[in-house]
């Protein structure tokens, strides 16, 4: 199930709070007696790191820059990589509203 990111945020501490929300919703109403994961963000030097339970989620551009070759806007929502590493294709702008997901990541490319 992907979620669509259709409201637009002003900041990632709303972003997070959207996110938790539709993670839980997701966990109550398919893994009832599954616990609900913790949604955190941290704030790296370029991207903030998306962690749900202990898996990376994926990864936010905090500012605009280039990375692997792509131009990125501040709030470019980003597969993981690694532990540590954004992929290099953007999978929607979670500040503009288009950004694309499910509970376990961005969404891959089509």
């Amino acid at each position: 199930m992907i979620f669509e990111n259709t409201l637009p945020v002003n900041s990632i501490e709303e972003f997070d709070v959207q996110l938790e929300n539709q993670i839980k919703e997701y966990y109550e109403t398919r893994f009832s007696s599954l616990p609900i994961p913790k949604v955190k963000i941290t704030a790296g030097s370029k991207f903030y790191k998306v962690v749900v339970g202990n898996c990376v989620w994926g990864f936010i551009a905090r500012n605009p820059m280039v990375h692997k070759g792509i131009q990125l806007k501040k709030g470019d929502l980003m597969k993981a990589a690694g532990r540590n590493q954004a992929a290099k294709h953007p999978r929607g702008n979670v500040i503009d509203g288009t950004a694309k997901y499910s509970a376990y990541g961005p969404a891959y490319l089509i």
